[in-house]
């Protein structure tokens, strides 16, 4: 496995190390960098000594610009905000030190978007993979960690890397197949088919299907519409929580359903698990333990109670 840190000259992660060099004659004292690994976003921190001797050797201060990124704040050393100061000139961004306040220290802050080829020059992250199950949990591994910390290290003070997400990707579609009662199974295949043939335009299919929706509407009183109603409880975030926990350093996020499906049931159900990965901390291990078979259990409850209202 490659871990290796490598970024060209167009990439984000090249600006960075671009940045660097800008500032060097700055001396900065702090070099810090917060990534927002789910929304794409980054806010970049540099701390420089800009006393009066080295503004007689500078007129100006240059940053090159990167596309969706922009100087968001600039302090001096007690913490004043110091605004419009700066100016684009030939794709840079330039302040003319003269115009700065007395002060030997200031703090810049830049923040914008990064790209995904970005973030997996920076994050390496395993499949999450279902280990050590037993008969009423699944258990999942979950890894993520920074690639070549101690390169980065010698451009960063501090690298932060919130909202890491090691999804994980349940198969409800195979356990409400287990569970939910074969007359249930039967109305909801029928239905379907009936639907599917409303869309062909075959008349012979829709004359078919009608005559064996019509059959199971006599056959079998239940309301779809109460079934959907339960395949939604059972998969929503407030119900699966009751069934999830996480270890270590991660964090439940949201939960969706990634897969378009036909019908009812959805395929699977995507969870969020999240971290937070640093240079003291570049990885991060964990498991997800779901709760499997009470989660059986809680669909056979809820489908033997609409069975009941017939």
């Amino acid at each position: 496995m490659d871990l290796s840190f490598s970024a060209s000259p167009e990439s984000v992660l090249g600006w960075f190390e671009k940045i660097q060099g800008y500032f060097k004659d700055f001396r900065p004292e702090t070099r810090t960098m917060t990534i927002n690994y789910s929304r794409k976003t980054s806010t970049i921190g540099l701390a420089l000594k800009i006393d009066e001797g080295f503004r007689k050797n500078h007129n100006k201060i240059k940053i090159p610009v990167y596309k969706g990124f922009r100087i968001s704040r600039m302090q001096d050393a007690v913490f004043h905000e110091i605004k419009n100061l700066w100016f684009l000139d030939n794709n840079e961004w330039v302040l003319d030190t003269k115009t700065l306040p007395p002060s030997d220290g200031f703090f810049i802050e830049l923040e914008g978007n990064v790209e995904d080829g970005s973030l997996r020059d920076l994050v390496h992250i395993k499949p999450a993979t279902n280990r050590d199950s037993t008969e009423d949990y699944d258990r999942y591994w979950l890894d993520s960690c920074i690639k070549n910390p101690r390169l980065l290290e010698a451009v960063w003070t501090e690298l932060q890397i919130d909202e890491v997400d090691v999804g994980v990707l349940i198969d409800v579609d195979k356990l409400f197949g287990l569970k939910v009662p074969q007359e249930i199974k039967d109305k909801t295949e029928t239905i379907q088919n009936y639907l599917k043939a409303g869309k062909t335009m075959d008349r012979q299919l829709m004359f078919n299907t009608a005559r064996e929706y019509r059959k199971q509407e006599r056959e079998s009183h239940f309301n779809p519409n109460e079934f959907l109603q339960v395949i939604q409880r059972l998969t929503a975030r407030t119900t699966l929580l009751d069934y999830l926990s996480v270890e270590n350093r991660y964090s439940i996020g949201d939960i969706e359903h990634p897969t378009k499906y036909e019908g009812i049931i959805p395929r699977d159900v995507k969870v969020q698990t999240l971290t937070t990965l640093t240079l003291h901390d570049p990885q991060s291990i964990g498991f997800l333990t779901f709760k499997r078979q009470a989660y059986l259990d809680k669909i056979k409850s809820e489908f033997d109670t609409v069975i009941k209202k017939e």
